[in-house]
């Protein structure tokens, strides 16, 4: 496994500890019909069909989600759960560049969202950006007092220090 690889593939798992990749945010603005609605869609595509490399019907699934969302955002456009479960759309389809996009847009919503910065770090090294990931990460670190948070942020910084 090439260096960058290694990168890549220790950022996914950090996107899955740490920020609760499995478990997609409701809307915390109140609710949306459509928010829920593409909850429901990624959750079939992502939990019954990716597993088992049902990857068309998976997407067939992500799609609908993004239907959603997309209407979610349409009713309110400052629905940063929306934009973060649009987000984890794009995560699971690879679109990185669309997934960064969304998290930007979640870190303007909510900036003190510790996630958010670091699921868009993720994005950033799958896109080989690494200067911009180790950006997102500083941020990160000036939003938490926790030292245990502070030494994890670090440790990732390194890693995409050493990839670049």
């Amino acid at each position: 496994m090439n260096r960058r690889t290694a990168v890549n593939v220790t950022l996914a798992l950090l996107l899955v500890l740490s920020t609760g990749f499995v478990a997609p945010c409701r809307a915390q603005e109140g609710g949306s019909s459509h928010n829920e609605k593409g909850l429901g869609y990624f959750k079939k595509g992502f939990y019954e069909y990716a597993p088992h490399n049902k990857h068309l019907e998976a997407n067939q699934y992500y799609e609908m989600a993004i239907e959603e969302f997309m209407k979610a955002l349409a009713e309110n456009e400052g629905d940063a759960a929306a934009h973060r479960n649009l987000a984890r759309v794009y995560q699971a389809q690879k679109k990185y560049a669309l997934s960064a996009k969304e998290y930007r847009r979640v870190t303007e919503l909510r900036p003190g969202d510790i996630d958010a910065y670091v699921n868009l770090a993720v994005a950033y090294s799958h896109l080989n950006r690494y200067e911009e990931a180790i950006e997102q990460l500083e941020r990160a670190k000036t939003k938490t007092d926790d030292p245990g948070a502070i030494k994890r942020l670090n440790g990732y910084i390194e890693k995409l220090e050493q990839a670049r």
